[in-house]
């Protein structure tokens, strides 16, 4: 994959600036961010005594169990549960 010139030209009369690299595509700064803020919860979540391990970070913090348990990590409180019934 070749850098194309840009439209002033100036930037290729200096060698350090004709060898940029194009950016990264989306997909592999999404996948590492992920992978990064997956680490970081779990890092934190082993603190917790009753939180499991996220896998998958959109699916395991859908129902905001862990994200509960995460938040009572960092704050060092904990939630208070509403116990609520449907009849």
């Amino acid at each position: 994959m070749s850098v194309s010139p840009p439209a002033c030209g100036c930037c290729w009369r200096y060698p350090k600036f004709s060898k940029l690299e194009p950016d990264p595509e989306p997909d592999e700064d999404e996948r590492a961010q992920k992978k990064t803020f997956t680490k970081w919860i779990n890092l934190h979540l082993e603190e917790h005594s009753s939180s499991g391990r996220v896998t998958d970070l959109y699916e395991d913090i859908k129902d905001g169990v862990l994200l509960c348990h995460l938040i009572e990590v960092l704050t060092g409180e904990a939630l208070y549960v509403w116990n609520f019934r449907l009849k």
